[in-house]
């Protein structure tokens, strides 16, 4: 990929992580979990719009190391790892109920998360390692990097993490189909149905991670035609675009399938007219009332 085109997706990025996560910061009506692992997705996808801006070429000439891997993979990395904890968090809800929330809480929620970014940089420093660089920093290009045992397998825990999405997906899938059929209180039916909305709006975000990312660890782990031929190197283009795609892409998906950090928006966008403004906070606030008003008429005699 070129660098204008590199630096035109990481300039879109930018702004559209920066905008989510104003956004998100806001939203505190929303689920605790799915908007600390929101913002963090949002974080990393921002700071790999960020790097993805310098001009590779500048770089690689002056230094003559590709130095933007690194921090480039750092974040793609620590995104999967973040899609995993979302993946995992609406597992435990299924598999544990009302117990769930008794462990999960916000400081184990923010824990896990400094967790995945410390982890994301042992895996990205893993993925790249050079037996005879310096310190095991290879300078090598990213696509062309030499193979040897601990890069290897690196890149295949990380492949193994995709596949444990994968079937994290599926449990959700299926879990959300079975507990729907078989529930017959109505009072237990709305608190599965409202879980049901929850998975359904993370669903796109996951699946969209999944089908960008599962392709290109594959060929990056395994490739199987020769590094050098014309074919390898437009699979490789194509399928490292796709992750890149996809980090510009889920601000979308987790702004516009949430009803407050869409409300958020569309105050945004509108600062610059009180009035419409106003005419969305009356409908938000209409539309998230939590209770009815009944009235009672008793009559005198």
């Amino acid at each position: 990929m070129t660098d204008e085109i590199l630096i035109s997706v990481g300039i879109l990025m930018l702004i559209e992580n920066f905008i989510s996560i104003i956004i998100l910061w806001r939203c505190t009506r929303l689920l605790f979990q799915i908007r600390i692992l929101s913002l963090n997705l949002a974080m990393s996808d921002f700071l790999t719009g960020f790097f993805l801006a310098f001009p590779n070429t500048l770089l690689y000439e002056k230094t003559h190391c590709d130095l933007k891997k690194y921090p480039g993979y750092l974040f793609i990395n620590v995104s999967l790892l973040i899609v995993t904890m979302m993946n995992l968090d609406r597992c435990l809800v299924f598999a544990f109920a009302m117990r769930y929330y008794s462990f999960i809480t916000n400081k184990f929620i923010n824990g896990m998360c400094l967790l995945a970014w410390l982890f994301g940089l042992f895996l990205t420093y893993g993925m790249f390692y050079g037996s005879d660089a310096f310190f095991g920093f290879s300078c090598e290009l990213m696509a062309y990097s030499s193979k040897n045992a601990v890069n290897t397998t690196f890149r295949c825990v990380i492949l193994g993490i995709v596949v444990i999405n994968v079937g994290f997906f599926g449990y959700l899938l299926i879990n959300i189909r079975k507990r729907l059929l078989q529930i017959h209180s109505e009072k237990t039916r709305n608190s599965v149905k409202t879980q049901h909305r929850i998975v359904r709006k993370i669903l796109p975000i996951i699946a969209l991670f999944l089908a960008a990312f599962f392709p290109f660890m594959t060929i990056f782990t395994f490739p199987i035609f020769n590094e050098t031929s014309k074919l390898w190197k437009n699979m490789y283009t194509c399928m490292a675009s796709m992750v890149l795609l996809n980090s510009a892409c889920n601000p979308v998906f987790y702004v516009w399938r949430f009803s407050e950090p869409r409300y958020h928006m569309k105050r945004l966008l509108c600062f610059w007219n009180k009035a419409m403004v106003e005419h969305i906070d009356r409908k938000y606030n209409r539309q998230t009332a939590s209770y009815d008003i009944q009235a009672v008429y008793a009559r005198t005699e």
